[in-house]
């Protein structure tokens, strides 16, 4: 049998919902929803919390996942407008995020699990397909992610992949790590110089890019279009000879181009 267990809610949860009937003290642990799921092991149930803005998703997800996994749901949390500094945290916590909260608000609740003593594992769900965010949360602590399009089973299998620390990724994704780890590798010691080919405006590009910061995200803090943006990518490879952006960042930090005013 597939079992949920649901605690009563901390003081830490959503705030302005209207009030429901009194719950057992946090420490009793109530059986919310049972599941058939024969020949399953009896193993304990996961620890979870749920981070989103969206009380639909807060209240259906266990539910959602009952078939394919035992979870016990500490409490949830409405994302705004910012992490609380306390959070429950029981041996084996698995916090699941809602990728819709935006990306500052993600990196700080990911940072906030993560510095739990000990560490929480981190799922974050509903991403959309941009690397560049699945990659910011990947380097702020996450431990596996969920696309738009997932069910509630895969969402289920990479909670069981956390907790077994089995990082799960897609091969497009898994490319982008490599690359960013070998453009942060020490490399030999090549004489820096500060004549570059490329414009002001493409270093700008570039710094932006150094940082992690996806083509929309460029565009905006330049007030340009993304083509724009696009455009000067393709200008910057092809003056380099380079075939990626992240070859590009590497040259550029190694001749202090970046650095430039």
């Amino acid at each position: 049998m597939k079992t949920i267990y649901v605690a009563a809610p901390s003081s830490s949860s959503t705030a302005n919902e209207p009030a429901q009937a009194a719950l057992p003290p946090a420490q009793t642990i109530v059986p919310r929803l049972t599941v058939p799921n024969e020949g399953a092991a009896q193993i304990a149930p996961v620890a979870i919390s749920i981070v989103s803005n969206s009380r639909l998703l807060r209240e259906s997800l266990v539910a959602l996942m009952a078939p394919y996994i035992d979870l016990f749901l500490v409490d949830t949390y409405s994302a705004s407008p910012v992490a609380p500094s306390l959070l429950s945290n029981p041996l084996g916590h698995v916090l699941l995020l809602d990728g819709g909260i935006g990306r500052d608000a993600a990196i700080a609740w990911i940072r906030l699990a993560r510095g739990l003593v000990p560490p929480a594992q981190v799922v974050v769900v509903e991403l959309p397909n941009d690397i560049n965010l699945i990659l910011a949360c990947i380097e702020a602590g996450a431990g596996a992610y969920s696309l738009q399009d997932a069910s509630a089973g895969e969402i289920a299998r990479a909670i069981t992949a956390v907790q077994r620390g089995v990082a799960q990724c897609s091969p497009e994704v898994t490319a982008q790590l490599f690359a960013r780890l070998a453009a942060r590798a020490p490399v030999e010691a090549v004489p820096p110089t500060l004549t570059t080919p490329l414009t002001r405006r493409e270093l700008e590009v570039l710094r932006f890019i150094s940082e992690g910061r996806s083509t929309q995200e460029v565009a905006t803090a330049l007030h340009i279009e993304v083509r724009t943006v696009k455009g000067h990518v393709h200008r910057i490879l092809e003056k380099l000879e380079l075939r990626n952006r992240w070859d590009a960042v590497r040259l550029a930090e190694q001749q202090g181009w970046l650095n430039i005013d």
